[in-house]
C-alpha cells in the first residue's frame, strides 16, 4: 500500500504521474495541469494518487490557502476543491474495502497538511460519487452531456424548436468560426473579452467571473491543445462567443457570452451546433454543455433541446476535516464581511474565500 502526491505544474512529477497513471483514465481529468484561477500563483494543483497492488484511485484537486482573519492569522490552514470539468476521486478497480483504506489514508494526509475542508465535483458521466458513501454527496444540479459518436444527433437529439433556430440564423447571414489557440490573434482577444464582459456586466454576474484581458490571454498562450475559441458574426460583427476546453474524449463549454441585440438571429443556438458537429468531427467523445443555475431553470431547458435524452444528474461533495478550526474561519469571516456577502455566500462550503469586507 502506498500513495503519492503530484505537484501537477512540476515537469518532474508529471513524468511520474504519468508512468503511474493509466493513459485510459486520464480522458477523464479534463483540465489536468491546467491552472484557470485568477490567483495562479497561491493556488497548487495537485494529484493524489493510492495504490495497492492492481487497485488505484486518482484525485485531482486545487489547494489553496485559507485567508484568516482576527487571532488565526499566525498559522496557515488550507482547502482543497475539485478541478474545473468535475472529477472527483476516480477508482480504478478496488472494492468497498480499498476505498475505505483511501478514505482513511487521505484523511490523514489532510491532517498533517493542516486541511480544514473539502469540497468535491463528482464527474456526471462516471457517477462516482456512488463509490464513496461516506461522503456527504448532494445532488445539487443536472448537465446536459451530448454523446458525439452518435450518428442520429442532428435528427434526434435535437428539438424541433433547434432546428428551426439553426435554420433562422442561417437565413439572418451568420457565421461561425472557430479558433484554435494558435490562430488567436490579439485583435480577436479583445473582442472576445468585450463581448464576454457585457455579458457579465448585463446579467451582474458574481465579480470573480469578471475576467480581464489578460486571463483569456494567458489560456491562448499556455494550453494551446486544449482550448478553442468560437465566435458567431453577422457581417463582421461578432454576436455570440464561448470558450470550449478539451481534450481527444470530452469537450466542455466553459464561458461564453452574447450581444442581447442579436438574440433574436439565434446565435446561440447556431453556435452550440457548430460546436457540437467541430468536436464530433475531431473525434471527441462527448461533449458536456453543462447546466443551469438550478435544476429545471430555463438555461437548463434551453441547453435539454440539443439532446433530450443527455440528462445527467451532477453531485458534488462536500466535507469538513477539522470542524473546531472551520467554524472559528466562518465565525471570523462572518465578522469582517459585509451582511449582503454574508447573506449571498452562506450556503458555500468554502464561502470565507468571497464576499466584500465591512
Amino acid at each position: 500500500m502506498s500513495h503519492y502526491i503530484f505537484d501537477l505544474s512540476n515537469p518532474d512529477d508529471m513524468d511520474i504521474y504519468s508512468e503511474i497513471v493509466p493513459n485510459e483514465f486520464k480522458k477523464y481529468f479534463l483540465f489536468e495541469g491546467m491552472e484557470l484561477s485568477n490567483n495562479i500563483s497561491k493556488n497548487k494543483r495537485l494529484c493524489f494518487v493510492f495504490q495497492e497492488g492492481g487497485n488505484l484511485c486518482i484525485y485531482h484537486f486545487i489547494k489553496k490557502q485559507v485567508p484568516l482573519f482576527g487571532n488565526l492569522k499566525s498559522i496557515k490552514y488550507y482547502d482543497i476543491s475539485g478541478e474545473y470539468g468535475y472529477n472527483g476521486p476516480v477508482i480504478v478497480n478496488g472494492d468497498n474495502f480499498f476505498i475505505k483504506k483511501f478514505i482513511q489514508v487521505f484523511k490523514q494526509y489532510c491532517k498533517e497538511e493542516n486541511i480544514i475542508a473539502e469540497f468535491i465535483r463528482f464527474n456526471s458521466i462516471l457517477e462516482n460519487h456512488r463509490d464513496f458513501t461516506e461522503i456527504n454527496s448532494i445532488k445539487v444540479n443536472q448537465q446536459i452531456v451530448i454523446d458525439l459518436r452518435r450518428d442520429d444527433i442532428y435528427d434526434k437529439c435535437y428539438e424541433y424548436s433547434t432546428r428551426k433556430n439553426i435554420k433562422k440564423a442561417e437565413r439572418n447571414n451568420l457565421i461561425c468560426k472557430i479558433y484554435s489557440c494558435n490562430q488567436m490573434t490579439s485583435k480577436l482577444a479583445s473582442d472576445f473579452h468585450e463581448v464576454y464582459i457585457n455579458t457579465m456586466e448585463r446579467n451582474q454576474a458574481n465579480k470573480e467571473y469578471y475576467y480581464s484581458l489578460g486571463y483569456f490571454e494567458n489560456i491562448r498562450n499556455r494550453y494551446p491543445d486544449k482550448a478553442l475559441f468560437v465566435f458567431v458574426y453577422q457581417e463582421k460583427k461578432v454576436v455570440s462567443v464561448e470558450l470550449i476546453l478539451h481534450n481527444e474524449y470530452m469537450g466542455f463549454s466553459y464561458l461564453g457570452g452574447t450581444d442581447s441585440k442579436y438574440y433574436n438571429c439565434r446565435p446561440n443556438d447556431y453556435l452550440k451546433h457548430n460546436i457540437i458537429f467541430y468536436l464530433k468531427e475531431k473525434g471527441v467523445y462527448f461533449f458536456n454543455m453543462g447546466g443551469g443555475h438550478e435544476i429545471n431553470d430555463g438555461i437548463f431547458k434551453y441547453k435539454k433541446n440539443f439532446c433530450i435524452d443527455g440528462v445527467f444528474d451532477y453531485y458534488i461533495g462536500r466535507v469538513i476535516h477539522n470542524q473546531t478550526t472551520y467554524d472559528q474561519i466562518v465565525n471570523s469571516w462572518k465578522g469582517v464581511t459585509c451582511i449582503d456577502d454574508i447573506n449571498k455566500y452562506d450556503n458555500y462550503l468554502l464561502k470565507y474565500h468571497f464576499g466584500s469586507k465591512i
